[in-house]
């Protein structure tokens, strides 16, 4: 009984729930003037309503009638689901959050009260507006708007939307973030049914299709145009049947105006009346007859817009930022943009001043990730897809770093807290559809036909022939109840297909949970096939996704991801070579005898898994291979079933006697199987030029030793896995991608390999007697990453000054705890708003403050002043020493002491840092490196410096520190006193900046040379931006 009576109560939430928003959108009117543009941007909004209803009908909820008793059985059973019903409530209730998040509809997206309909309080009693809007669409989507009366009627009274405020739009360009808002979760409730896209679809065409509403067809056509090309194209078709185009209303609008062609409202009396009668609020097909009230700006209004146009001007060209997290997902997002500038100039020019870190070699594009899922076209405001969800490793976004070494971005800065939610944030459940049908067996020679195909196709070549293009998907992933039709959008179903393949474990590996894909496919005899079977697969998804972008359907996870990688790397750099095995033999004896003439001699390995297995080319590893496969063992596991595919439809037999024909040429009886790097010299290159940026030491061995390292390795020559990787490009990106190169680095230095191997743990440094490299997200690469001739490259900083006392020859492990990101009400990071530095000194008015004074004042040119920046220093700050301190055994490893050896134990132990620095003539001054916080370098305003308002004047001057008082300061003497601000124009003094916010866990903003004014690198760091609260000044210029 309980069961049953918490499925009633979870199906009376939903229903409650998706009531509740679709009646919020009435809050939203078109705009003061009522021009024809923002009539099309509230059909924009009106379109993301009429998907809620229909999603809402093809899943059940419309159905529920409020006597319902148990509402359970009329709703998709799949609702039913704990974690399904949790994640709509979440989705649902995100959707009711942005509209009744006052704050963010006036200030992020444009919006404004209607003083109109609140006479005394703009509070109202809704019933359901008939807006013109609604008027013209409720005659194209009858079946949606039925569902909408109903649901008035049924359950307005009951809900907390019933008494709201209403809103119009003010600001075009900001309200296009609001409808993409909504979009984006109506976007994930359909998606967490891939059968719904096609049934919801259908609705929405169906009504389209039996419309004859010219004007709402043509407003429909042009308002959906970027976002929902399918509605868009059927409204155009069916304009077309009815001998109407887009030109009739487009020739209208040229002689229309606000004042002629107002969008309707409701008068406040009537509507109230209307409620109270219950009559049906919207209007009936053919009602024409709807009292209207246009609106009139007053007075009052009209001199706050022509104050709020006198602010804009004051501030144009100044930084903006914005942090951003839904309750749904662990995923946060932060982003900059210049107030007043055109949405073009920031797409082509933007991400030159956001400080983006360029490759500067092919070798070095392994270090970030690619994007699989891509958009259909440049839209004005980018939006995210499936794969924006899914976090790999911060450190792969081509967005992280930032040119100034130990610094991000501010979009970085977004992706550290995302990661910190991660790890230490609440759970989120995820649901992942899993395949677990039949699967098909494939024998070696087809697995090795089939990537040779792939290597020489293109996406270009998918849809040429689709019958051939799902018979080869059937071949490889089997019909089972696959979906084929990949070449319509309804054909989207396919994605989760392969997501429901690919999520299949342990068949497939998760290449993120390894630190070596050559080392996962060689340490067992089978696991070569497993993983050329995940390739074809991970390359077959990639070209679909290339070819048909806006891919968007649940299930897209990291292991998804991760296959993308790994099968894109192995098909563009690795080619496989079938040699008959006598002649093998002949040119094997030949390479012996030039082997003995060489005097090299094999080094061993120590990978990050700690194991010592190698890789040789032709060696008994493969040879066992071969013998797997005469035995005519397929490519599956054991315990999943045999499943011969029998393809999508009638073959040619010509052409399958062809792939049979090709099926024999990649026979690897009796033959032997050459791997090739078809990257080796790009590689080789781009360690060298790794090597000579960083200041290498030991550039002549290196050289020596990388420039014939894959001839060895043809030659016989057994080589470390991790260097087998770096020579064939296989890496993932990110920390993988840095951890391979400074391992390749080091085996490549024939005097260091012995006695410092490879690193165990990626965040690991090298220490050398003379110098010293940090990885750039440790607290080390991040504090040091400001001094003189250290630079930022593949995720490592350096060369920097060795450590004072050693150790030498080691790799170092640094403990610090990393520093939480500002939170408010335990969620969410301060965005806007008044900080805690504001209150009296904000500009805005004040309680009891005359309005027409305060407008006076605010307008007042002179009242405005440039800030004066911190006073350059005379200070210079050396580094005197960097000491590292052992830390006890973690408590977790001491139990295990005595099973471990001395290297293990000696990689397990993790070092506490400080640095010692002279100021002036002073004693000397040491900080420890408690924490690990972030550095942020804000980029350069545009058309600054910019003024502020004398009232905000203050708070730039009255919390400003030098470096050479920040060790005796006080936390009280600061934190309550508004944004901290240390000067650090002295020379050397920002790396005491950097470390004394390690040793306070204070992460800041950074201003240095070409940065942004005072101002905006002031508002950046408070309240109003990433709230860090400390800004660094390195520089004025």
């Amino acid at each position: 009984m309980a069961e049953v009576a918490g499925l009633v109560i979870g199906a009376i939430s939903m229903v409650t729930l998706w009531n509740t928003c679709v009646q919020a959108f009435d809050t939203v009117a078109s705009g003061r003037n009522y021009g024809y543009d923002y009539e099309v941007l509230r059909v924009k909004l009106e379109v993301e309503r009429i998907r809620l209803l229909a999603w809402g009908e093809a899943v059940g909820l419309a159905s529920v009638q409020k006597e319902t008793t148990d509402p359970s059985k009329a709703i998709d059973t799949r609702l039913n689901r704990a974690e399904m019903r949790d994640t709509v409530l979440r989705l649902l209730g995100c959707i009711q959050h942005v509209f009744e998040d006052t704050q963010a509809l006036q200030r992020k997206y444009g919006l404004k009260q209607e003083s109109l309909l609140g006479g005394g309080g703009s509070q109202i009693h809704l019933a359901l507006p008939s807006s013109e809007t609604q008027q013209v669409l409720a005659l194209v989507f009858k079946r949606a708007y039925s569902n909408l009366q109903r649901s008035a009627n049924e359950y307005q009274q009951s809900t907390p939307l019933r008494l709201k405020t209403m809103w119009a739009i003010s600001d075009k360009a900001k309200f296009i973030h609001f409808v993409a808002e909504i979009r984006g979760f109506n976007d994930s409730l359909v998606h967490l049914f891939p059968d719904m896209v096609t049934k919801t679809n259908n609705t929405l065409r169906e009504d389209i299709d039996s419309s004859e509403e010219i004007r709402g067809l043509q407003l429909l056509q042009q308002a959906s145009s970027e976002d929902h090309e399918e509605i868009s194209e059927t409204a155009s078709e069916r304009l077309n049947h009815l001998g109407a185009t887009m030109a009739s209303l487009l020739d209208d609008q040229k002689t229309e105006t606000a004042s002629e062609a107002p969008l309707p409202l409701v008068p406040v009396k009537q509507a109230q009346a209307t409620a109270q009668k219950g009559a049906n609020p919207l209007p009936k097909e053919g009602d024409a007859n709807t009292p209207v009230q246009t609106y009139k700006e007053t007075e009052l209004e009209k001199e706050l817009d022509k104050m709020e146009a006198f602010c804009d001007e004051k501030s144009r060209g100044a930084l903006t930022c914005s942090v951003f997290s839904a309750d749904w997902s662990a995923r946060w997002t932060a982003s900059v943009y210049w107030q007043g500038s055109d949405r073009a100039w920031i797409r082509s020019f933007g991400d030159d001043y956001k400080g983006f870190v360029p490759s500067v070699h092919t070798a070095f594009d392994l270090y970030r990730k690619r994007k699989y899922i891509t958009k259909s076209r440049q839209s004005e405001y980018e939006s995210s897809t499936d794969e924006d969800y899914v976090l790999l490793d911060v450190e792969a976004d081509p967005r992280y770093d930032n040119l100034r070494p130990g610094t991000v971005t501010i979009e970085g800065y977004g992706l550290d807290c995302w990661e910190y939610e991660e790890l230490h944030g609440k759970s989120h459940d995820k649901t992942i559809i899993v395949s677990t049908g039949p699967l098909p067996d494939l024998p070696a020679k087809k697995l090795l036909r089939r990537i040779d195909e792939l290597q020489k196709m293109t996406s270009k070549s998918l849809g040429w022939d689709p019958q051939q293009d799902a018979d080869d998907l059937a071949e490889f992933a089997g019909d089972g109840n696959w979906y084929f039709d990949g070449y319509s959008r309804d054909g989207f179903l396919i994605f989760s297909n392969f997501y429901s393949l690919l999520n299949r474990r342990p068949i497939f590996t998760e290449w993120f949970t390894t630190s070596s894909v050559s080392l996962a496919i060689h340490k067992d005899p089978n696991e070569i096939w497993y993983f050329l079977w995940q390739v074809i697969l991970g390359r077959e998804l990639a070209r679909r996704l290339e070819r048909f972008p806006d891919a968007s359907v649940s299930g897209f996870t990291l292991h998804i991801l991760s296959t993308l990688i790994v099968s894109d790397l192995w098909i563009n750099n690795v080619k496989f070579v079938l040699v008959d095995e006598k002649e093998a033999k002949k040119a094997k004896k030949k390479e012996d005898a030039e082997a003995k003439k060489k005097e090299s001699e094999p080094m061993s390995q120590n990978p990050s898994e700690g194991s010592s297995a190698t890789v040789k080319e032709g060696s008994e590893t493969a040879k066992k291979t071969w013998k797997f496969w005469k035995k005519g063992s397929s490519a599956k596991k054991q315990e999943v079933s045999k499943f011969k595919p029998t393809g999508s439809g009638k073959k040619d037999k010509a052409k399958d006697a062809d792939i049979k024909s090709w099926d024999e040429a990649w026979d690897p009886t009796n033959k032997t199987l050459q791997i090739h790097s078809l990257v080796h010299e790009r590689q080789v290159e781009g360690l060298l030029r790794f090597a000579e940026t960083m200041k290498w030491p030991y550039m002549n061995e290196i050289r020596d030793y990388a420039e014939n390292v894959y001839a060895n390795l043809h030659a016989g020559t057994t080589i470390p896995i991790d260097l087998y990787d770096w020579i064939f490009g296989i890496v993932l990106p990110g920390k993988w991608m840095a951890y391979k190169i400074v391992a390749a680095l080091v085996l490549c230095t024939p005097s260091l390999t012995k006695e410092v191997g490879t690193a165990k743990y990626f965040d690991m440094g090298l220490s050398l007697p003379k110098q010293a490299y940090w990885r750039s997200r440790t607290v080390l690469g991040r504090v040091l990453g400001c001094l003189p001739g250290v630079k930022f490259l593949c995720g490592w900083i350096g060369p920097c000054p060795p450590l004072t006392d050693g150790p030498y020859h080691k790799y170092i492990r640094i403990k610090p705890r990393k520093v939480a990101p500002p939170k408010q009400n335990n969620r969410t990071i301060r965005i806007g708003g008044p900080g805690p530095d504001e209150g009296e000194e904000s500009i805005r008015i004040q309680p009891d403050e005359d309005i027409q004074q305060w407008m006076t004042e605010i307008k007042d040119k002179s009242r405005w002043s440039i800030p004066e920046p911190p006073v350059r220093q005379m200070t210079t700050c050396t580094l005197e020493g960097i000491r590292v301190k052992k830390q006890p055994l973690d408590t977790s490893l001491v139990d295990n002491q005595s099973d471990m050896s001395a290297e293990e134990i000696e990689d397990e132990i993790q070092y506490r840092a400080s640095l010692v620095f002279k100021i002036d003539n002073e004693e000397p001054v040491t900080y420890t490196l408690y924490t690990n916080p972030l550095f942020v370098t804000a980029p350069s305003c545009i058309e600054g410096p910019h003024q502020v308002h004398l009232r905000e004047l203050p708070k730039f001057q009255r919390n400003v520190w030098n470096v050479e008082n920040l060790k005796e300061v006080d936390s009280s003497e600061f934190e309550d006193n508004g944004v901290m601000i240390i000067n650090a124009t002295g020379k050397g003094a920002e790396a005491v900046a950097r470390a004394w916010c390690s040793e306070r866990g204070k992460s800041a903003i950074v201003r240095a040379n070409g940065g942004a004014c005072f101002s905006c690198a002031y508002h950046v760091a408070s309240g109003k931006g990433l709230g860090t609260n400390v800004l660094i000044w390195v520089s004025s210029s």
